[in-house]
C-alpha cells in the first residue's frame, strides 16, 4: 500500500545515479535558440549551481550524442558553449564527439542516457482484511500525504469494497522506489501493475496538487451533483477515465496472448479460475511444420532472425486464421506445433480444417516471391476420444486451462508418425468412423502401426487429396538448398 515507512529520506540529487567520471553528464538542447539562451547563461560564474549552466557543462570536454536526436551529453571543460562552432569552423569538442561515436557501439551510448525524469504508475489489489474499512483508509493516507510530500508524489487512491485502484507520479527514482515498498506491503494480495508510463514534464502530472487523495464511491455517487464538490467529481472521472483506458489496454494486450477460451469465457463475464475441470469428448489436433528445425539451421546462415522468425509467423497465422474459421479451438503453441480441439461431434470439420490448411499454403508457397516461405509444409494427427478439459496447475503460482487425456497423446505420436509418412494428414479409427458418408470414398487406409503407450496396434487412415502427398526428398532438398541460399529482404 502506499506507505514508505522503510525509506530514508534522501535530499534531492538531480546527478545521483551517474557513473564516477560521468556525474554531471546531462542533456543539452542544441536547437539554435537552446544555443542563444545558454550563451546568455554561460556568462555567469562557472560555480553557480543553477540547472542551466550544468546543462551547459561537460566531463574532460568531452560530448556524448544521442543518436537521431538532437541533444548532445556534455561536462565541464571550463570552456563555454563547447557544442557550438567557432568562426565557422569545427569545434575540438565536436571532433572528440565524432572519435567517441566511432569507439561506442549504439548499446553503449544508450546506456549513457538518462530515463525520462518523471513516471506513472497504476495498479490495482485486494485488501487481505476484506472490505476496505474507514481505519484503514485514514492509516494509508496519513502515511502517504506525509512521505510523498518529501519525495514530490503526487496521485489518488480510489478503493471499491475489497479492491484497491491507485494512481502513482514524480520523479522516476522516486515512484519506483514507492512501488517497490507498496509490492512488500502485507496488507493487500494480488497487486497487479496496469500501466506504467514515463514523461518528461512535471506540467504532464494528471493530479498535481495531490499527494495523496482518496476517492469514495459512494461519497462521490451522494455529491455528484452538488457543485461544492465539483472538483472531487472531476478528478474521481478523470482517474476511473485513465484506470479503465489502462485495463482496455491491458485486456487487448491479453487476448492476443491467451488462449481463444480464456478470452472467450472472460468477455462473457465469466472467471475462468473457478471452472471445474470436466470429461468430454474433442477432436484433438496436432499441426506442426515440417523441418522447422533443420529450416532455422540452414537459413539462419545468410538471414536475420527477424526473417527466421517469420517463417514461424506465417505458419501459425495461416493455421490460425483456418482453424477460427471452422471454429476449431487453439489451445496452445508448442515450439514449432499448434495444437487444436473441436467437440467430440465435429469430426469432420477437423478434417475439412486440416485439408483447407494444406490447400491455404499450397497457395501462400505458389504466390510468395520469399523462397523460404516456399518451404513451409506442415504435418496434421487427428484423434478423437474423452478427455480432462479445464484448470491444471495451482491457483496463486501457474495454471493451465488445457485438454489432457489418451486422445491427446494418440494425436500427438499420430502428427510424429506423418513425418515420416508419404501424407501430410493421418487419423485413426476414432475419427473415420465420424466421418460423413460424402467423404468415405476419400479415405485411404495407411495401415496399423504401434505407437508408444499403447498395448494394441492403431489403425490409421488419410485423405485421397492432391495436396496431402508430400513432395520427394529430392524436391524438398532442392527447396531448403535454394532457400538458405538465396537473400531476401
Amino acid at each position: 500500500m502506499p506507505t514508505m515507512n522503510n525509506i530514508n529520506v534522501e535530499p534531492s540529487n538531480p546527478l545521483k545515479g551517474f557513473r564516477t567520471g560521468l556525474l554531471e553528464k546531462l542533456f543539452v538542447d542544441t536547437s539554435p535558440t537552446a544555443l542563444r539562451r545558454n550563451s546568455i547563461h554561460n556568462t555567469t560564474s562557472p560555480t553557480s549551481s543553477s540547472a542551466t549552466v550544468l546543462l551547459n557543462s561537460s566531463v574532460d570536454g568531452k560530448e556524448i550524442m544521442d543518436e537521431g536526436s538532437s541533444r548532445i551529453c556534455s561536462a565541464p571543460s571550463g570552456l563555454p558553449n563547447q557544442s557550438s562552432s567557432t568562426n565557422g569552423k569545427t569545434s575540438p569538442s565536436l571532433l572528440t564527439h565524432s572519435r567517441m561515436m566511432k569507439r561506442c557501439s549504439k548499446q553503449q551510448l544508450l546506456s549513457m542516457l538518462p530515463k525520462k525524469p518523471y513516471l506513472r504508475i497504476q495498479y490495482a489489489s485486494h485488501c487481505c482484511s476484506g472490505v476496505i474499512s474507514d481505519q484503514l483508509q485514514e492509516e494509508i493516507l496519513k502515511v502517504a500525504q506525509r512521505e510523498n510530500e518529501l519525495r514530490g508524489i503526487t496521485g489518488v487512491l480510489i478503493c471499491v469494497q475489497d479492491m484497491f485502484f491507485q494512481i502513482i507520479e514524480g520523479h522516476t527514482e522516486q515512484v519506483d522506489r514507492l512501488y517497490h515498498n507498496i509490492l512488500k506491503d502485507k496488507r493487500h494480495y494480488d497487486v497487479v501493475c496496469v500501466d506504467k508510463t514515463y514523461f518528461s514534464l512535471d506540467e504532464e502530472r494528471y493530479f498535481p496538487t495531490w499527494c495523496m487523495q482518496a476517492l469514495d464511491i459512494q461519497s462521490l455517487f451522494d455529491h455528484c451533483l452538488d457543485p461544492a464538490h465539483s472538483t472531487a467529481v472531476g478528478a474521481a472521472f478523470r482517474a476511473f477515465k485513465t484506470l479503465l483506458g489502462s485495463l482496455l489496454n491491458t485486456q487487448q494486450v491479453f487476448r492476443n496472448y491467451a488462449q481463444p477460451a480464456i478470452s472467450k469465457y472472460l468477455s462473457e463475464g465469466e472467471n475462468p479460475m473457478i471452472k471445474e475441470s470436466v470429461e468430454t469428448d474433442k477432436v484433438i489436433l496436432f499441426i506442426d511444420l515440417v523441418n522447422y528445425t533443420s529450416i532455422t539451421e540452414k537459413v539462419s546462415k545468410t538471414r536475420k532472425p527477424s526473417q527466421v522468425v517469420n517463417i514461424l509467423n506465417t505458419f501459425f497465422g495461416v493455421v490460425m486464421e483456418t482453424v477460427e474459421e471452422y471454429s476449431g479451438e487453439i489451445t496452445k503453441l508448442i515450439g514449432d506445433c499448434v495444437m487444436v480441439y473441436f467437440d467430440g461431434n465435429e469430426c469432420q470439420q477437423a478434417v475439412d480444417c486440416s485439408i483447407d490448411i494444406l490447400e491455404r499454403l499450397e497457395t501462400l508457397r505458389q504466390t510468395s516471391d520469399d523462397p523460404c516461405i516456399k518451404m513451409i509444409y506442415c504435418t496434421i494427427g487427428i484423434s478423437r476420444g474423452l478427455v480432462i478439459f479445464g484448470n491444471v496447475g495451482s491457483v496463486g503460482r501457474k495454471l493451465d486451462f488445457t485438454v489432457i487425456g489418451d486422445s491427446v497423446n494418440t494425436a500427438s505420436r499420430l502428427q510424429s508418425f506423418a513425418s515420416i509418412s508419404p501424407h501430410f494428414l493421418i487419423f485413426d479409427e476414432s475419427v473415420r468412423e465420424r466421418l460423413e458418408d460424402t467423404t468415405e470414398q476419400c479415405i485411404v487406409e495407411v495401415g496399423a502401426i504401434e505407437l508408444k503407450g499403447k498395448e494394441r496396434s492403431v489403425k490409421t487412415y488419410t485423405i485421397d487429396h492432391e495436396l496431402n502427398y508430400k513432395p520427394s526428398k529430392k524436391e524438398m532438398d532442392r527447396i531448403m538448398s535454394l532457400s538458405a541460399l538465396t537473400e531476401y529482404c
